[in-house]
């Protein structure tokens, strides 16, 4: 049994979360973090820290700058890059690649 924690950035839009496959997700997270973007990186990754997260799947590192930038930082012992695109980020921190 695992917790699942979804990041967002703070200021997402309302109708974003209501909207098909992320409405399902809000549904089915333990918890949601807003990520704070506009005071800063620290305060982005200090965010992230005090989660104490055990892996970190980013789901589109080449398709958001901001998860690209979030994965060059060891924010979690495993880090796994989902299909933001079809092949490896390049990112050494990054541990594992999943494709479904």
């Amino acid at each position: 049994r695992f917790d699942v924690t979804f990041f967002c950035w703070e200021g997402l839009p309302r109708a974003a979360t209501e909207h098909g496959v992320r409405r399902q997700v809000f549904e089915r997270v333990g918890r949601f973090v807003a990520l704070p973007l506009a005071e800063g990186w620290d305060k982005v990754l200090s965010t992230f820290m005090r989660t104490r997260l055990d892996a970190l799947v980013f789901f589109e590192i080449g398709m958001d700058l901001q998860q690209y930038f979030l994965s060059l930082s060891r924010l979690a012992p495993v880090q796994v890059a989902l299909h933001g695109h079809a092949q490896t980020s390049g990112v050494p921190t990054v541990d594992y690649y999943a494709s479904f």
